[in-house]
């Protein structure tokens, strides 16, 4: 939101995994905003996969199946187990499937450098989708990282933080170039 009504404000945008088109939502998206049943959902499968996750044998096959540290996942397990955890995703997923369709009419309005970037075995926020959206936003650049999936901060964090420090540095520098236009052309 903020790239479309504060243009002077952002001067990069690094999108990882976003669920920023309407084609990103799926059946099971429009389930869990749903009043009641969508937080009775959601928070059942919270408690589901937080008691899982505190099993050893559960949370090893789990770290190897996605590549995720155990302690990650154990600590992670705290997490879900939360009851204020349970709130906000039900609040965030409302949010997401109201105020989608108007962020999605905007996008065409973003005029900072962004980069998307996705997993190519992501199941949450598929790759198409975020095809879907770097094509709808000007001159957007996609990173598709080989076998990661929605995780992407848990999975590949090296690499995503070197987008996100590329993407500012390149804004620094043209905000810098900028200023010094402006003051050598007046």
């Amino acid at each position: 939101w903020m790239a479309a009504e504060y243009p002077e404000r952002v001067g990069a945008l690094v999108l990882a995994a976003p669920s920023a088109s309407c084609q990103s939502l799926n059946r099971l998206d429009e389930l869990l905003a749903t009043p009641l049943l969508g937080s009775a959902l959601a928070t059942g499968a919270f408690i589901g996969l937080g008691l899982t996750l505190k099993l050893g044998a559960a949370r090893h096959r789990i770290s190897n199946g996605f590549g995720v540290p155990e302690d990650y996942l154990l600590s992670y397990s705290r997490t879900l187990l939360n009851p204020l955890i349970w709130h906000s995703f039900a609040v965030e997923q409302r949010t997401l499937t109201r105020e989608l369709p108007e962020l999605e009419m905007r996008l065409g309005s973003i005029s900072a450098a962004t980069t998307i970037v996705t997993g190519t075995a992501d199941r949450i926020v598929s790759p198409a989708s975020a095809r879907a959206l770097a094509a709808r936003i000007p001159g957007a650049h996609l990173v598709q990282l080989r076998r990661a999936s929605h995780l992407l901060l848990q999975e590949r964090p090296v690499e995503l933080a070197e987008l996100i420090v590329g993407a500012a540095s390149e804004a620094a520098t043209a905000a810098s170039a900028a200023g010094q236009d402006s003051l050598g052309s007046g």
